[in-house]
């Protein structure tokens, strides 16, 4: 069902109940003054009654008398003695108990069907007496019944009109909508470059606009991405495998000596590493991606292990500073990975300065530990500074390098996945730092869990 009948289906109940129940209210308050109004008449009925009737004297002025005359609808009067006879005849003729309630000295309404009446009780010096009278409010009903013709009428009048008002106030609430949906609906892969209009950017729909065209931002940047991904991997893959099957050519073409025989294969077996060392990086960002949690986790000190990852490369280009600290540094990480995502950050620190010497800094700080690589070699343009981090892309001044592009990748999804996080500040030409933040190990994670004191 479409929201704009469930909106009108919602008003329309909404207002038919709050009608019905008005009316209601309305029909009962009228019903209740009507009543009452005609017992405080049947009350002066019975005064009268009681002037003519009982007092029977000369006091009682032409007035009364005239009063007396214009009676109600059906109206009776009765006069009876408070004796037993009397209010057997109370109880007998108009309704159960009403003896009893007169002698209480209160005047007594009751209804006898749809006859209302008052009971009054009167001492005088002939003996108690009981004046009773009742009649039928026939003006009165009528009264009430057209009231109740006309209510119900209004409430089904009034809902068909807040019904439509209703049904035409939502069409024009969600006609935004439907123009979005329609503009939504001719997006597609070859349009990613569309956009919904925001028509009001504090109501709902406004809101709801900026958040499909923030998800089409996000989903237009990873088919980019996807895109020169695709372009980057079939260049870097196809460039080893056209060298190997190019020399494989010339190598059958004819006889060729024995040193051209080794040179040729020297050149495929160089070629056939390098894609090699490719279709690892793809593996190992493939499965670095799918990763929810650490696998085989334990307990390692920093220290050791950045120091390990340092042992693999010259020490006379190495500028080390790690202070003595009080307390090893322990963290929970994966051996293999983490040093993967060091050695990474290192290499390329050794690669892109030449004979420059790195710097290794290592410092703590709360909840943590902070690894700085830094190298005064060809570093990172501005422009391009913010694709780093996407699988094989190169910077133009990296690509005489021999490399693959997977390597910054790679380390930061490795260091986010230990709780950390990777930061790279580069100047073309000054050189490139790469800092490493990672969390201490936490002595309520590190029960019963293996400990290295590498």
């Amino acid at each position: 069902m479409k929201i704009r009948n469930r909106l009108t289906i919602t008003y329309a109940l909404t207002a038919f109940l709050t009608l019905a129940a008005g009316g209601v209210f309305i029909y009962w308050f009228s019903a209740r003054f009507h009543h009452q109004e005609f017992f405080r008449r049947l009350e002066e009925r019975v005064d009268v009654t009681e002037q003519i009737f009982l007092e029977k004297n000369e006091t009682v002025t032409q007035a009364v008398r005239e009063k007396f005359l214009h009676t109600l609808d059906e109206e009776i009067e009765y006069v009876l003695t408070l004796q037993k006879s009397g209010l057997d005849s109370l109880d007998g003729i108009f309704k159960q108990g009403l003896g009893q309630e007169i002698q209480q000295g209160k005047a007594v309404f009751f209804w006898q069907q749809e006859r209302q009446g008052v009971c009054k009780r009167y001492k005088l010096s002939g003996g108690d007496y009981v004046v009773v009278v009742t009649a039928v409010d026939i003006f009165g009903q009528s009264k009430l019944d057209n009231l109740h013709k006309i209510l119900i009428v209004g409430t089904f009048l009034g809902s068909l009109v807040l019904i439509s008002v209703g049904y035409w106030a939502a069409g024009r609430a969600l006609r935004p909508l439907e123009t979005k949906i329609l503009k939504a609906s001719q997006i597609s892969a070859q349009k990613l470059d569309l956009r919904l209009e925001v028509d009001n950017p504090d109501d709902e729909i406004g809101q709801l606009a900026i958040a499909f065209n923030s998800t089409l931002d996000r989903l237009q940047a990873a088919f980019e991405a996807q895109r020169r991904f695709i372009s980057n991997a079939s260049h870097e893959l196809r460039n080893p495998m056209t060298a190997i099957i190019g020399e494989t050519e010339v190598l059958l073409a004819k006889e060729r000596s024995p040193k051209e025989y080794r040179a040729a294969l020297q050149i495929i077996q160089t070629e056939a590493e390098r894609l090699e060392q490719l279709t690892n990086d793809l593996l190992g960002l493939a499965s670095s991606d799918s990763m929810g949690k650490l696998p085989s986790p334990e307990l390692l000190a920093l220290d050791g292990l950045l120091l390990e990852v340092l042992d693999k490369f010259p020490a006379e280009r190495q500028l080390l500073k790690i202070p003595d600290f009080d307390s090893v540094p322990m963290i929970l990480a994966s051996r293999s990975l983490l040093a993967s995502a060091l050695r990474n950050l290192v290499e390329n620190a050794f690669k892109f300065s030449g004979n420059q010497p790195v710097t290794v800094e290592m410092a703590q700080v709360p909840n943590g530990c902070i690894i700085k690589v830094s190298d005064t070699g060809i570093g990172i343009p501005a422009a391009e500074l913010g694709n780093i981090y996407q699988p094989l892309y190169r910077a133009r001044n990296a690509r005489r390098f021999r490399g693959t592009g997977f390597g910054l990748p790679l380390a930061k999804k490795v260091i986010e996945i230990h709780g950390g996080n990777l930061e790279v500040q580069s100047e073309e030409d000054s050189g490139t730092t790469a800092t490493v933040f990672l969390p201490l190990a936490a002595s309520t994670n590190t029960s019963g869990l293996p400990k290295s004191t590498v």
